[in-house]
Parts: C-alpha cells; structure tokens; sequence
C-alpha cells in the first residue's frame, strides 16, 4: 500500500508541474513556434519557449518596466548581430504552473517577437522536463527512462547526435528556432543532402545571412527517422561556443515536433519516442 501511494503522489506532482504547449500554424515552410503557460507580473498567457536561447528575453514594456534593471549586458545573436540587454531579476516568475522565483531575464527595446516573452535554456536548468507533442504537454519531472547521454556546450545548449544521410552530426536542439538550421558549410561538404537552389529569409534583429534550403534526407534523431522539406542555411561560427562541442545543426521545430522529448538536466540525460 505504501508503494501504491508513493507512485500517486509522483503522478500528482508531475500533472500539477505541467503546462498546455501551444503551436502556431505551420508556415509556408512548415515551421512553427512552441509557446507554453506562462505567466509574469499581470501578464497571463503563453511564452515561447526557446532551448537555444543562452537567457530569457522579454520587450521593455509596461509590465517588465516594473523590475528594477540588475545589471546590464551585450548579447549576440546568430548572424552576429547585438543587442543591449537590462537584465531583471522577478520574483513572481510561472512558467508551465512551476514558480521560477528570481528569474534571470534580459529586458530590452525592439526585441524582434514584440511583447511576448521568451523562456531560454536558463530558466530550465537544475531540472527535468518531457516535451509531450503527442498530448501538447509540457511537464516538469520525467518518469521515462532516459538513456542517452546529453552534452553542454559554453552556452548550455542541449547537444545530441544525429544522422543525415550516412554522416554522423552534432546538432543542438533549438525550439526557437521554426526550421533546423544548418551550418552553411555543410552544403560544400555534403551536397548530396541539400538541394542546390536556395531562397532568402528576413530577419532584421537577432539573426542575419539566413537562408532557406531544400533538404533531401531524413534527420535520425535517437533512432528514430524524422522528414521536413526545408531547413534554414546560416554561418554556425558566429556563434561564441567551444569548438570541440561546436554545432554543425540546430534541430528547429520541423523536426523537433515529430517526437516527444525527455531532457534530464540534472544528470545530463535525454531520450526521444515516437508520437
């Protein structure tokens, strides 16, 4: 009976730390956003949440305006294009109905997703969480065996092995990103999984020198074979990483949304299952 008990109470903690994932509609090129429940100050309602985001982001408004700035930073963003950050410190912080209480987010002007708010890989460390694309749920505390072993670069993205085609990749997983991107020079490398024609795409704050590019082979991610037509193109190096635990892929949300995902962060630890 005490057994029986003990899992109860595991089950009712981990439906309690749990919010609804929210997806928009797939673009033109299949990509789309993850925003969770979340809520600050007077605002209730969803944030984006972005793995591959070093901080938490959110637009100099009249509900962040109420935190006092703590410090003050430059951050750079893919392409290598900066910006200024005020960094606040609340304390009445939800997110997925877990309190984060004295949350590290970066205030600033002009942030290229207006008012929402963008949870980065800081606000989950110390944690364990399952992404749920099957139930749209995403819940702290995963009960799934996860056997493989998760690797941290210098800007805590979560690293994991894939293979396209019959090469094998390091690639972060970046939710915030709609399509996975693809360091440029992979195109020279291995022209045999890209098509050769590529398309611009804008981005006029946090990222530049994007591209868009048709890719012509699966993405096997923990053993499991995923399929989206296009990725984004852009030049990896920009970015401030340890080049031994350097990137060659960001898994973006075209390919992050056909599994469901379990990240131990505490451990270091992750898996994946089919939907």
């Amino acid at each position: 009976m005490k057994t029986v008990m003990m899992v109860l109470l595991l089950v009712k903690v981990s439906i309690a730390n749990a919010g609804n994932i929210h997806l928009d509609a797939p673009d033109q090129f299949g990509g789309s956003r993850l925003w969770v429940d979340c809520s600050l100050g007077s605002f209730a309602g969803f944030c984006i949440l972005d793995t591959g985001a070093v901080t938490s982001i959110v637009s100099k408004n009249h509900i962040s305006s109420r935190y006092p700035s703590v410090s003050a930073q430059k951050l750079k963003g893919l392409g290598g294009l900066t910006f200024l950050c005020e960094h606040i410190r609340p304390n009445d912080m939800v997110f997925a109905s877990r309190p984060v209480p004295n949350a590290l987010i970066c205030r600033t002007e002009n942030f290229i997703l207006g008012d929402s708010l963008l949870v980065g890989i800081n606000l989950l460390a110390s944690t364990s969480f399952r992404m749920d694309f099957k139930q749209r749920i995403f819940s702290y505390g995963s009960f799934k065996v996860v056997n493989h072993t998760l690797k941290r670069n210098s800007m805590g993205w979560l690293l994991v092995p894939v293979k396209i085609g019959s090469h094998q990749f390091i690639a972060g997983v970046d939710t915030g990103s709609p399509l996975t991107i693809f360091d440029r020079r992979l195109l020279t490398a291995f022209p045999e999984l890209f098509d050769s024609a590529m398309m611009p795409a804008d981005f006029n704050n946090l990222m530049s020198g994007i591209n868009i590019v048709k890719v012509k082979a699966p993405v096997v991610i923990g053993g499991h074979a995923v399929s989206a037509e296009y990725g984004f193109v852009a030049d990896l190096s920009t970015l401030n990483y340890k080049s031994e635990l350097a990137p060659q892929v960001l898994l973006g949300m075209n390919h992050i949304v056909q599994l469901n995902w379990d990240f131990d962060l505490i451990q270091n630890m992750w898996s994946v299952d089919p939907l």
